[in-house]
């Protein structure tokens, strides 16, 4: 699962998810979440947002899915997000 922005969340948000979830890695527009079945509530999303001052998309990622969060390629795997080697493209 991950928690995406449009524009940067800024701190507070960061700190926010930071709270709520474990979390495998985060950016400025990405947050990626290490328990995949880590339940949320629509009230949990709203605080969000408004930490963030923006719309909060929580994406239900499918095994083979890639992100790059901070320049580093990840992929979903049954185990959860494994780091890809340097260089590889999301």
């Amino acid at each position: 699962m991950s928690i995406n922005f449009d524009d940067s969340m800024g701190h507070d948000a960061e700190r926010k998810i930071r709270e709520m979830f474990s979390v495998v890695d985060i950016d400025e527009k990405i947050a990626l979440l290490k328990n995949m079945e880590q339940g949320f509530s629509q009230r949990q999303m709203g605080d969000l947002a408004r930490a963030a001052k923006q719309q909060v998309t929580v994406e239900i990622n499918s095994l083979g899915d890639r992100k790059t969060v901070g320049g580093v390629a990840y992929e979903l795997r049954a185990a959860g997000w494994y780091r890809l080697p340097i260089g590889t493209i999301a």
